[in-house]
């Protein structure tokens, strides 16, 4: 088993000890969510993106992605597959990759790295840019959100310097371009790329009103008849993300502020806390406090005594403790 800890699994452990306990020694998580399937989905077609792809072709990555691990979509599948096109439509009508000429490219690279204290760190880039003239490096992090943004003055913004995410990219992305003998002059970059997603569904385009004498049965087609297709529900949030004059309140880059003393600190903050992790004693600790967190953990019940792991419908077992480090992608793009 991995000895090495991610952004995640320290992530969880700061959640919750035995949060951590479950999913990275135990080995269960839960299925995924609608939500998790999106971003999933849409950072296949982000790939295409950074990859100098068509629209046509990254959403074809999308839909190739979808048809593997998803197969036989439900209507509402077939909605959010509807807003993940229009998410990547506008994205790509919104930013561009001109200024990407010339650079070092690396599209979900792995990594590995040990922490001055002697801990190794894993993990994986959305993406990471080294520019060979100015000898600089950006990492991108691709997020997908139905957070209230309005601006990158917004509160999601305010804690990324000490995110742990942000604190083991950046470290990574050093010490990898470095080996690589890589000449950097200043720490790499970080850029949150963020989409901010919508909770809309398809709705009547009139209004109905039950007539007299009229039947369940009847008000219920009429009011189905009346409800707008996918397309025309496509076509609806497309007009609410196309950027016009290209501003879109949809999507944000926020460049996370590097500040070298506190990256040290947090640093050596999660090597402590990560060796911690490591103890059995310390897993079997429960931080009550946060069951309610995110919408509630899904171990609750486990907690609580009313399932087990092993018999519950809701996880499914990994036969690794960082199954998302399957060794694709791996991509380098020298364009």
């Amino acid at each position: 088993m991995p000895k090495f800890e991610t952004s995640s699994s320290i992530t969880a452990g700061l959640q919750c000890p035995t949060l951590y306990k479950y999913k990275y020694v135990d080995l269960y998580r839960t299925l995924p969510t609608v939500a998790m399937f999106t971003g999933l989905t849409i950072h296949k077609g982000l790939e295409g993106f950074f990859s100098f792809m068509s629209l046509k072709e990254s959403i074809d990555k999308m839909e190739k992605y979808m048809d593997e691990e998803l197969p036989g979509w439900t209507d509402d599948q077939a909605i959010a597959w509807e807003k993940m096109k229009v998410y990547l439509e506008c994205y790509f009508l919104k930013w561009s990759t001109d200024d990407l000429e010339g650079m070092d490219i690396y599209i979900e690279q792995e990594f590995r790295f040990k922490s001055d204290l002697g801990l190794e760190f894993g993990g994986k880039w959305d993406v990471l840019i080294y520019d060979p003239k100015t000898m600089t490096a950006l990492i991108y992090e691709h997020k997908t959100t139905s957070s209230k943004l309005e601006s990158e003055a917004d509160s999601y913004f305010a804690k990324l310097p000490l995110d742990v995410q942000c604190t083991i990219y950046r470290e990574a992305a050093y010490q990898f371009l470095t080996t690589k003998e890589c000449k950097l002059v200043e720490m790499p970059r970080l850029m949150y790329d963020v989409i901010k997603t919508t909770k809309s569904k398809p709705k009547t385009k009139k209004r109905i009103v039950r007539r007299k004498n009229e039947t369940d049965a009847e008000l219920l087609q009429r009011k189905e008849d009346a409800m707008e297709t996918v397309r025309e529900f496509g076509e609806r949030i497309r007009d609410e993300y196309f950027p016009k004059d290209g501003e879109s309140k949809k999507y944000f880059r926020h460049e996370v502020p590097y500040v070298a003393s506190n990256h040290k600190r947090r640093l050596i903050e999660l090597t402590e806390y990560a060796k911690l992790l490591s103890s059995k004693g310390f897993q079997e600790i429960r931080n009550s406090t946060s069951c309610g967190n995110y919408g509630g953990c899904a171990f609750m019940d486990v907690c609580l005594g009313r399932e087990r792991l092993d018999d519950s419908l809701k996880f499914v077992k990994t036969e690794e403790k960082h199954p998302e480090l399957d060794g694709k992608g791996n991509t380098k793009i020298q364009n």
